[in-house]
């Protein structure tokens, strides 16, 4: 396939990538928030790690991000173990320009 946020890994045979919505986010510099990294997929059919790749898929896809907690300030504390939680399935350390 080779898309623009494809992960080079794939879950039951599908190649793991962003929604056809990712180009129209990436044209209008569109940021997105990308929250609950520490949870559990949305759907049955999604990969475990769905929401700790996330923020690489965003990355790789060219989108303007940021990690935020569950919404809760009692939970900011625990912010700097989603962005590690990030790191550690994918997300570059540093930050590239124009992100």
């Amino acid at each position: 396939m080779g898309g623009a946020g494809e992960s080079p890994d794939h879950h039951r045979g599908r190649p793991r990538r962003l929604s056809a919505s990712a180009s129209l986010l990436k044209a209008k510099n569109i940021p997105v928030l990308a929250g609950g990294i520490h949870r559990l997929p949305s759907r049955r059919f999604e990969a475990y790690d769905e929401p700790f790749v996330l923020p690489k898929k965003l990355y790789d896809a060219g989108i303007p991000f940021a990690i935020i907690s569950d919404g809760d300030a009692a939970h900011e504390r625990s912010l700097p173990y989603h962005a590690a939680t990030a790191a550690a399935y994918g997300l570059p350390a540093t930050r590239r320009s124009g992100h």
